[in-house]
């Protein structure tokens, strides 16, 4: 059976698919391989750019909003992990990210997400807390080391439920840093220190009673 247009001057278009022979790219396949044996790079897409500048940027210039969800997983997924914790907070939402973070700076016991939430940007800030309040020392002086205890506590307001410290000496205002724990509702704290041989102090540890 003759095509439509076959015997025509003008052949029809499924006439002109069925002469159609498809051309092979085995040669252009190897030209390919070959470059990337040698190291020449492709060329960049603009969006891959624009992303490698944001992630340069991202401490300084932070984004989130108005960012297309797959350029945002890009991003996120290019992030350093010592970024800013007050930042990372505030603008950075992938698990992907606080997991590999969490993994990356905390003991593998401590990475018990079950605890936390179920969640790893949840799982971070609890420890990250709970480091500042072990790391504080009156003997620097309250005045110096009070304002970190506090902007760790500011980054993390969003995201402490539960707080417990295995050791803390000095004193740091626990009702300041409680107040600005909204969503707090577990804290344990116990006072001392471990291995602190022939450096004890009694005016170190327990809690200040004020009238």
């Amino acid at each position: 059976m003759a095509a439509v247009g076959s015997t025509t001057d003008q052949a029809s278009l499924f006439s002109q698919v069925q002469r159609y022979t498809a051309r092979t790219f085995a040669g252009h396949v190897r030209e390919v391989a070959t470059e990337k044996r040698h190291g020449k790079a492709r060329s960049t897409s603009l969006s891959d750019k624009c992303v490698d500048v944001v992630v340069k940027n991202f401490e300084h210039y932070p984004v989130h909003e108005n960012i297309p969800a797959r350029c945002m997983r890009k991003i996120t997924s290019r992030l350093p992990m010592h970024l800013d914790a007050k930042i990372a907070a505030e603008f950075v939402f992938d698990e992907n990210y606080w997991k590999k973070r969490c993994q990356e700076q905390l003991p593998q016991r401590d990475c018990q997400i079950n605890e936390h939430g179920l969640t790893w940007k949840q799982l971070f800030f609890e420890r990250h807390l709970r480091t500042c309040f072990e790391e504080f020392e009156s003997s620097k002086s309250e005045e110096s080391s009070a304002p970190g205890l506090l902007s760790a506590a500011s980054s993390s307001q969003d995201y402490v439920f539960t707080l417990k410290t295995q050791e803390l000496r000095g004193h740091p205002d626990i009702e300041s840093i409680c107040k600005m724990l909204p969503n707090l509702a577990r804290l344990e704290i116990t006072y001392g220190v471990k291995r602190i041989g022939m450096k004890y102090d009694r005016m170190l540890f327990g809690m200040k009673v004020c009238v």
